[in-house]
């Protein structure tokens, strides 16, 4: 052998046996955390069916759990055969977390279709749900490319979920420009008798942050190689054109995911080495799109077979996990702490109930910064409550509380410095009903009571109609992490 050829394969074994070829000249492995052997998983067989799982989406305050399944529904559902496994067209499904077990998971009304959905990402209240759906059409026939799509927004309403809306923006016409371009290199193909390959805007994993501006999808042939993208919503409230990550290697990145925190991310990658297959990487995106450190979340997260989709409770405290199209959970509350968000999370959560009864209502809440801006606009659900992830660096918020036949509800709070990690604050505003007898508890059905409650609603009616309350106005008060200490109110 010369000293040319002996060049050659020296490099060739630089290249396939170092750290440098896992996919390319600079790649290198990322550092593998390690947890305690208390860091268990757990198949969640109540939510996992004999067809893939994937794409999986839990409340910050686990309280629900979205994701796709290509499991049959109780429509005609279209059949395909992919990798030689028979799917059908896949579905959004939701589960809801009672007396600490997941119960059996419901096919989403009214968002989904015949012919695929997927990719469900949840808001932190609870009351608006972000998808994907190609074949979703209005009753004008209009298709992904007129309405927005194929990323939607659904809203929801008196428990119903609302009629879909595209996001629109760069990110629609990210789309439309990819499909354009395959399809124009398809008739090229055509006419010089090659046969085309798959399309290239196959997605396969998406994310919105909490604050609903930043948004990531993995983009590229399905059964090849994919790349993540990120957009950005503007002042305007309009998207940026998706761009590709700078953290992409040569190799294969997919099923990205956002903590509460709108920073750390999530995803699976085979290009940064690990334990085989795909494996779940972590890192923190700084406002220029660039990353820190990325690392590999290590074992039992990840295997030698697809590990991907990890997402966490905004406590850090419960990670949810698809391995092989199976969901899977662990109790992380003792995982590594770099596992979990280092960033500042600050959770604002609580139940609107009528003053006088303590029963729940379904409310409107809008929350402003100190500048009046307006943070969130938020609807509690059918049992009153409401949660949202404040904008970093918040230490004061309003809020305007509506519902009608109820008086309307303003008031003021104000924040202590946040802790590094996850801060949770509880505030249960109430409300006044317009109509006195909405004021008072319901009558127990028992004979003996009946004169009693007699008396004492004719007690309360006539306290409330000679002292008609003012409008509630809770004033300032000081909130500590963890817990909120009103300082007074005015009635």
């Amino acid at each position: 052998m010369n000293f040319l050829n002996f060049k050659y394969f020296f490099f060739l074994f630089l290249f396939f046996c170092s750290p440098f070829g896992s996919w390319g000249a600079f790649a290198q492995n990322a550092r593998i955390l390690s947890h305690p052997a208390s860091v268990q998983l757990e198949r969640l067989n109540v939510l996992n069916s004999t067809f893939k799982e994937t794409n999986v989406c839990v409340s910050p305050d686990g309280k629900y759990l979205y994701f796709m399944s290509t499991r049959k529904s109780m429509r005609i559902s279209k059949v395909r055969k992919i990798n030689g496994r028979i799917e059908f067209d896949g579905d959004i499904w939701v589960s809801q977390k009672l007396n600490n077990q997941w119960q059996k998971p419901q096919l989403v009304p009214n968002i989904n279709t015949d012919d695929g959905e997927d990719e469900p990402n949840i808001s932190p209240s609870g009351n608006a749900v972000v998808y994907q759906s190609w074949g979703f059409r209005n009753i004008m026939g209009d298709n992904w490319k007129e309405l927005g799509g194929p990323y939607y927004i659904s809203t929801l309403n008196n428990n119903v979920w609302g009629k879909p809306k595209g996001l629109g923006g760069g990110i629609n016409s990210f789309f439309v420009e990819k499909e354009r371009n395959f399809m124009l290199k398809f008739q090229n193909n055509a006419q010089n008798n090659v046969i085309s390959g798959e399309n290239d805007y196959a997605t396969d994993g998406a994310t919105m942050s909490a604050d609903g501006r930043t948004f990531i999808v993995a983009v590229g042939e399905y059964s090849g190689n994919m790349d993540l993208y990120i957009s950005r919503k503007d002042e305007n409230g309009k998207w940026s054109f998706l761009e590709k990550l700078p953290l992409n290697t040569a190799k294969n990145e997919r099923s990205p995911v956002l903590a509460s925190d709108g920073k750390t991310l999530y995803f699976s990658s085979d290009g940064l080495g690990g334990l085989g297959g795909l494996d779940i990487f972590k890192t923190t995106l700084k406002p220029d799109n660039s990353n820190t450190e990325i690392v590999n979340v290590g074992e039992p997260f990840n295997s030698w077979e697809d590990d991907f989709g990890l997402i966490l409770t905004a406590d850090g405290n419960n990670g949810y996990f698809l391995r092989e199209g199976d969901i899977y959970y662990a109790f992380t509350k003792d995982a590594n702490k770099e596992l979990k968000p280092q960033q500042v999370t600050v959770m604002l959560a609580g139940t609107v109930k009528n003053m006088y009864t303590g029963e729940p209502i379904m409310a409107t809440i809008q929350f402003f910064d100190e500048n009046k801006k307006l943070i969130a606009n938020v609807t509690t659900n059918q049992v009153g409550e409401y949660s949202l992830i404040l904008p970093e660096n918040i230490t004061f918020v309003s809020e305007r509380i509506e519902k009608e036949g109820y008086q309307l509800s303003t008031g003021n709070m104000a924040f202590l410095q946040p802790k590094a990690g996850f801060n949770r604050l509880e505030h249960n505003p109430v409300l006044i009903a317009l109509d006195p007898e909405k004021n008072i508890k319901k009558q127990e059905n028992k004979e003996d009571k009946k004169e009693e409650k007699k008396e004492e609603k004719k007690d309360v009616v006539a306290e409330i109609k000679n002292n008609p309350p003012k409008k509630i106005r809770p004033s300032e008060c000081a909130v500590q992490m963890g817990e909120i200490i009103i300082l007074g109110q005015k009635k």
